[in-house]
């Protein structure tokens, strides 16, 4: 993580340093007090509209200070969407993370078992030739396998 990326937590956002923030309900309400002063501007502006004594000037300034808090607004709303978003991405990478470490350790469980057996089958004697002398290994081809095999 950078220096300046923020984790948000269910009371507070915190920067990558540790540092906390303002709790995230500020946060919240100041985003919707922000939509509401977006929407009440709209609506004076709609009222406005249609007066005689407003000039194509007033009218022109008007829209030039509601573009400016559209802005504003408009972050904030990317903002209170984009929580929602990055929180399910972060807990859906936790769970990637998680499973990636659980089947780590089960191949590493696999493959000190194999290696075990294969030890296992190499340490076993040869038998003896029986009197007839032929011998008879029923671990031969394993024994083939398991030299054969690295791990």
């Amino acid at each position: 993580m950078s220096a300046d990326s923020t984790t948000t937590t269910n009371s507070t956002t915190t920067n990558a340093g540790g540092k906390a923030g303002a709790p995230w309900g500020v946060l919240l309400a100041i985003a919707l007090v922000l939509i509401g002063v977006y929407v009440w501007g709209v609506f004076a502006l709609f009222q406005t509209a249609d007066d005689k004594g407003t000039t194509e000037l007033i009218w022109g300034r008007y829209t030039f200070l509601l573009a400016g808090l559209e802005a504003i607004v408009f972050t904030a709303v990317g903002w209170l969407f984009g929580r929602e978003v990055n929180r399910k991405q972060a807990k859906q990478a936790e769970q990637a993370t998680e499973q990636a470490q659980k089947k780590a350790e089960e191949a590493a469980d696999a493959k000190a078992k194999g290696e075990g057996l294969r030890r296992a089958i190499l340490s076993q004697p040869q038998p003896e030739a029986n009197p007839r002398g032929m011998t008879v290994d029923p671990l031969a081809a394993l024994r083939e396998q398991a030299r054969a095999t690295t791990f």
